[in-house]
């Protein structure tokens, strides 16, 4: 859905996914490249959308952001611990190599953490379970709580 509003306002879309095909690709007008690398040195704004796992803990940290073009906009979409806000977030907005960078936290709520007063940092709030199919989802799943917990109480009774 990025690239399908990214194609809106005019933009030429490159993605790096480690598990798609290239024709899924296509069918969005994107190009598919063959490295993170790759992705990092050829766009001008990097949106991450990738689940939080040991492969990807720490996966844009200072060498990742030393790949990017100097101007470049990071857009995190991630979990919190996929941008390593220790060695990127608030130096490398100094170093100018972010103009701007929304993310989760790997710690939330951050408390006190310095890119929540970089005045290059737009930070938005945790929206995860607003999409539609996670709202189907938590509904779901409360309606089968409620009926698992009333089986307990009706055997109780």
């Amino acid at each position: 859905m990025v690239a399908v509003r990214a194609k809106a306002f005019g933009m030429r879309v490159v993605s790096y996914d480690p598990y798609i095909k290239g024709e899924r690709a296509e069918s969005y007008d994107t190009t598919l490249l063959d490295s993170v690398d790759s992705l990092l040195a050829l766009s001008d704004f990097v949106s991450i959308h990738t689940p939080l796992t040991p492969e990807t803990r720490g996966m844009f940290g200072a060498n990742a952001m030393a790949k990017m073009k100097p101007n470049a906009r990071l857009i995190s979409c991630a979990r919190g611990g996929v941008v390593d806000e220790q060695h990127c977030g608030w130096r490398s907005n100094r170093a100018n190599w972010l103009a701007q960078r929304s993310t989760f936290f790997e710690k939330e709520p951050p408390g006190d953490n310095p890119l929540l007063k970089h005045p290059r940092v737009v930070v938005t709030p945790h929206l995860g379970a607003m999409t539609e199919e996670a709202q189907t989802r938590a509904a779901i799943d409360v309606a089968e709580q409620v009926v698992e917990n009333s089986k307990c109480v009706m055997r109780d009774s």
